[in-house]
């Protein structure tokens, strides 16, 4: 039975031929369920980098701080919305994958104004203008 493939995984495609290839199809199955022990846990140097990113990014704010609409794109499993400290009406947290986007909806307590998207960074929905901050962690 093939796999339906999930934006990110179609993105991420390799050169042509590559959807023969075993070991391909095989990331594309477990990427999500491997996403945080591959940047949170097996590496201590990539595990101190992504933490301190996180904590280094919301370091300018504090629980005073109050922004009406945050953009978070790219937020994969949910890893930085636990660093927030700022106050929000609205927090959109978007990523491209699916699987990645419910990860982070399951492990990420319920907040007033919290709401999960699917959307591509690329080719964002939202009219310019719409949110107050932008948070974007470790994307390119």
């Amino acid at each position: 039975m093939a796999s339906k493939e999930t934006p990110l995984q179609t993105a991420v495609q390799p050169e042509q031929g590559a959807a023969d290839d075993p070991m391909w199809e095989r990331w594309k199955l477990e990427m999500p369920r491997l996403y945080d022990a591959i940047y949170y846990q097996i590496n201590p140097i990539i595990t101190y980098v992504d933490r301190a990113g996180h904590v280094l990014l919301e370091r300018p704010f504090s629980a005073n701080d109050h922004f009406s609409s945050v953009l978070e794109v790219g937020g994969g499993t949910g890893q930085h919305i636990a660093h927030v400290r700022h106050g929000f009406d609205r927090y959109v947290f978007t990523d491209i994958d699916p699987l990645l986007l419910d990860i982070a909806e399951q492990r990420t307590p319920a907040r007033p104004g919290l709401t999960f998207e699917q959307q591509d960074a690329t080719h964002l929905t939202y009219s310019d203008g719409t949110f107050d901050r932008l948070i974007s962690v470790f994307n390119l």
